[in-house]
């Protein structure tokens, strides 16, 4: 008695040979799948947000509005 389990096929062996070839010509043609369009704008949209925020310790705003006191905190004993 076989006491182990079936191979797992790979993505490519799983892919009927015609939408390979399809896919390869497409490809080829420079068409490109809605999936992966919206992908591109997804990580364009990430890097510009990304690029966009402040470096750390780095402030573009005025944190205390201009409010800059001093108190002196005394112990009393």
């Amino acid at each position: 008695m076989n006491a182990h389990r079936n191979r797992v096929r790979t993505p490519e062996e799983r892919k009927h040979p015609l939408v390979v070839k399809r896919e390869a010509e497409r490809k080829e043609r420079g068409v490109l799948k809605q999936k992966e369009i919206i992908a591109r704008k997804n990580r364009a949209l990430a890097r510009a947000k990304k690029n966009s925020r402040p470096k750390k310790g780095e402030f573009n705003d005025d944190l205390w509005e201009g409010i800059y006191i001093y108190f002196k905190y005394t112990r009393r004993s």
